[in-house]
């Protein structure tokens, strides 16, 4: 039986470091979450909930939220200061269905087919899947049904992931691709990745 894919997108921060909303850097004239949700979309993961700072999709930020808009199944408005946590519950219970979950930060807009494919081929059905760029934890992540209901069951946002992934088995996947440990925090990191499109 084939197995029901979904993504969380996680945008719900400040962006403080920034200055400007992260998920709306651009790379080669797409803001990071249309490239993000393209790829997922085309990578037949079109059960996508989108988690993002409810102050991002209006005012001067309305036209890049909805370029996004067409790609996504669900879309959760939330405050920053509940915390990724909460950010990753509010995208869960909008995906109990699905068999396996990518979670995928929006500061890094690098996923692409080629990591989808591979980290549905090494799924672990009681646990979850992660990349690897010699022995750093990268991003995107995917967790199995079991780890779905373990985090919905759980009613206090004073937990984070990591904590919670300590209890179940890993699969580690090893990427030539160093993108995968990104995180486009602050100009310096932008211009690190981008310097040649800016």
């Amino acid at each position: 039986m084939r197995s029901n894919y979904g993504a969380i997108i996680l945008a719900g921060g400040k962006s403080e470091r920034m200055n400007y909303p992260k998920p709306f850097l651009t790379d080669n004239g797409k803001n990071f979450l249309q490239k993000i949700v393209e790829e997922y979309y085309y990578s037949r993961v079109k059960d996508i909930c989108l988690v993002i700072n409810r102050n991002f999709c209006e005012g001067e930020w309305k036209k890049h939220f909805e370029q996004v808009v067409p790609y996504v199944k669900t879309i959760e408005k939330t405050d920053p200061e509940e915390g990724r946590f909460h950010s990753i519950k509010l995208g869960i219970k909008n995906l109990l269905y699905a068999d396996f979950l990518f979670i995928q930060n929006a500061d890094n807009p690098f996923v692409n087919n080629r990591i989808i494919t591979s980290l549905k081929r090494h799924r672990l059905a009681l646990g979850y899947t992660q990349l690897f760029h010699q022995g750093h934890k990268g991003h995107p992540i995917l967790i199995s049904k079991r780890i779905i209901n373990t985090i919905n069951n759980i009613h206090d946002n004073d937990y984070n992931l990591r904590t919670i992934l300590e209890d179940f088995p890993k699969t580690d996947l090893e990427t030539e691709d160093n993108r995968v440990l990104a995180n486009i925090n602050t100009q310096e990191d932008y211009q690190k990745y981008f310097a040649v499109n800016t």
